[in-house]
């Protein structure tokens, strides 16, 4: 009877470890799945408790279907017993967990090798409550050294016709091999590099910092060489390891060198392009500023006094009491309802081409009456915080930046949101303007943000990056879309 309680105490004990490991995995699935390697627990008793799913997929099995198996169960019959005592040295002698390799079956019958690493799982007071597994398939790994250790001299074709310097080092970094566009490139022989000198004797400013901290394969980094008259030469390094050769006690490494000193002066020239470009473009923003300045100074003066007098003398004309037909009065009073409209066009057009409220009342000003301009016209709600306490020259080209980009966030969004709600900030933040725009409407497309077509986006973020400032803009479907920028504020306005 004693015995039997005790063995049922055991089996609850088995249980509830089972479920408090279950319970752990189900909150590990989700980072599992997205593993790259194969992730396999076991329970007490050597069954799989677990598989993610790269595991199942990669051996033709689902999640569910490997559950309550035996991993010995799909390794290959070869590789079967060694299996069982690797796993037994890791179970009883703790030995440190490495990698193996195994044949393991897929479901169809096919067999693939895999690099397999298991270790032991313990609970708090050391006892097992499991183990867990990675593999990787390494089917192409092993096809690609298989070939290369089968034909060295397929090998020594490819390396001398890649049309890329290349060279093999040793361990210590002496070079082993080099090939004739490696000659061609330093302008030295065979002869006077192979197993007299290392890479690093090339490098202008000896070894890179970035290769001494890599410890991983293959090493990618771009340095500066100097070849055999002294010429330097920009190069990108890739450095990965060859398999171990058999007859050697070190293994080497295969070095590729692209030349790209030339597509550096094609970057530099291209880089001053685009700031030509970038200027050009400033200036001829500048010149159309100021051509609309004086138009919309010419349409103010000139037709909006003119209009103004045609509407006085029309008013005047209007009162005479020799004029006693009805008719001819309801005439010239139409004429006037006609200049009224004319004018209010004139006004709109003058202000669109030249803020001149921003000229005369100040920025602060000029932005809250774009607000309700927009808000009359457009029957949305905005609703404006503004804390910026640096205030801006009324001609100060930072001005006439912001102004416009707001007037263009605010057209977007009249044109295409179906926004019912928008709400702007500017504030100060470490000695730059800060604009937030945000609305409530359909959002904009992660792909038409900056399209080639989004002229109205892309002026705007042109305006900005030659402020030197930031733009991010970040949109949900039916979400909205919100506008964060930053533009540095000059250094005479923060005195």
């Amino acid at each position: 009877m004693k015995q039997l309680e005790k063995s049922d105490l055991m089996v609850e004990k088995l249980e509830e470890e089972n479920k408090a490991l279950k319970e752990k995995l189900d909150l590990l699935d989700s980072c599992l799945d997205i593993l790259f390697d194969g992730v396999t627990v076991l329970d007490t008793e050597g069954k799989i408790a677990y598989a993610n799913k790269i595991k199942a997929e990669r051996i033709g099995y689902t999640q569910e279907e490997l559950i309550g198996i035996k991993p010995i169960q799909i390794i290959a019959e070869r590789d079967l017993q060694r299996y069982i005592n690797e796993f037994e040295r890791v179970l009883y002698n703790g030995e440190i967990p490495r990698f193996f390799e195994y044949t393991v079956k897929h479901k169809s019958g096919k067999e693939i090798p895999m690099e397999i690493s298991f270790s032991i799982l313990h609970n708090s007071k050391g006892e097992v409550i499991g183990a867990v597994g990675a593999s990787r398939d390494i089917t192409n790994e092993r096809a690609i050294t298989q070939k290369l250790i089968e034909s060295e001299e397929k090998y020594r074709v490819i390396f001398e016709s890649t049309g890329t310097a290349m060279l093999t080092v040793s361990n210590s970094g002496i070079i082993q091999m080099v090939n004739k566009d490696f000659e061609r490139l330093f302008g030295y022989s065979k002869e006077e590099v192979v197993g007299k000198k290392k890479l690093t004797d090339f490098m202008k400013d000896n070894t890179p910092a970035e290769i001494e901290a890599s410890h991983t394969y293959p090493k990618r980094y771009e340095t500066e060489f100097l070849n055999k008259v002294g010429k330097k030469i920009n190069l990108i390094v890739i450095e990965n390891v060859l398999p171990k050769n058999s007859n050697s006690a070190e293994h080497e490494k295969i070095v590729a060198l692209i030349d790209v000193t030339e597509n550096k002066k094609v970057m530099k020239e291209m880089e001053k392009y685009q700031r030509q470009l970038k200027n050009l473009s400033a200036h001829l923003q500048d010149v159309i500023e100021e051509d609309r300045r004086k138009l919309a100074h010419e349409i103010h003066d000139s037709f909006g006094q003119e209009l103004t007098g045609l509407k006085i003398q029309l008013s005047l004309l209007s009162e005479d009491p020799y004029l006693r037909k009805k008719a001819i009065k309801c005439e010239i009073n139409s004429m006037i309802n006609l200049v009224d409209n004319i004018m209010t066009e004139v006004k709109d057009t003058s202000l669109s081409l030249s803020p001149i409220v921003l000229e005369h009342f100040g920025f602060e000003s000029a932005i809250k009456w774009l607000i309700e301009d927009f808000q009359k016209k457009t029957n949305i709600q905005y609703n404006l915080k503004y804390e910026l306490k640096h205030n801006l020259p009324n001609n100060y080209q930072l001005s006439l930046t912001v102004f416009r980009i707001l007037q263009e966030l605010m057209t977007n969004t009249a044109r295409h949101s179906r926004a019912t709600q928008v709400n702007i900030v500017f504030k100060d933040i470490d000695n730059s303007l800060y604009l937030e725009f945000q609305d409530n409407g359909k959002g904009i497309p992660k792909n038409k943000i900056f399209s080639l077509n989004s002229f109205g986006l892309l002026g705007i973020r042109e305006r900005v990056l030659y402020q030197g400032g930031t733009i991010n803009i970040t949109s949900k479907k039916n979400k909205g879309t919100r506008v964060v920028i930053t533009m540095p504020l000059p250094t005479d306005i923060l005195k």
